[in-house]
Parts: structure tokens; sequence; C-alpha cells
């Protein structure tokens, strides 16, 4: 699980939380919590280098734990989509 949260949002305390339930949970979990950003920042790409950043971190994230499986199935692309 990526957690995506800035230090501004409204729901960085709840996105904390998550993580630290869904590891108790044995959740495999990256929290990465952006300096200065508030809800949604995502939207914001690409006019703010952390929005492009963070969509970089995603692309990566899902390359890194799925791209094999694509690769080897493209037809699976279509069930995970």
């Amino acid at each position: 699980m990526l957690i995506h949260v800035g230090n501004d949002e409204i729901m960085l305390s709840d996105s904390t939380r998550l993580a630290e339930r869904a590891r108790a949970g044995g959740v495999d979990v990256t929290l990465r919590v952006y300096e200065h950003m508030w809800h949604v920042w995502h939207y914001f790409a690409p006019f703010l280098p952390e929005a492009m950043q963070a969509i970089e971190e995603i692309g990566a994230f899902v390359q890194a734990r799925c791209g094999k499986e694509i690769q080897q199935h493209p037809a699976r692309l279509k069930q995970l989509v």
C-alpha cells in the first residue's frame, strides 16, 4: 500500500493511523508525507513539481509491484484496470 499525504493535509492524522493499522495487520505500507502539501495536490501536475514527483512515485510503485506480471501476461492488464 502506498499512502501519499501532505503535512498541511486535513487528513494527515487519518493517513498515519491508516498506515499504522495496515502495518499491524501485516500489510506492506509505504507512507510518504510531502512537506507543505495539501489535500489532492496531485491534481496540480504538471504545474507543481511535488505533484509530478508524487505521480512518478506512484508509477514506480505500481511498476515495481505489477510490472513483471503485466509484461508476462499483458491480458491481465485489462483485469487490473
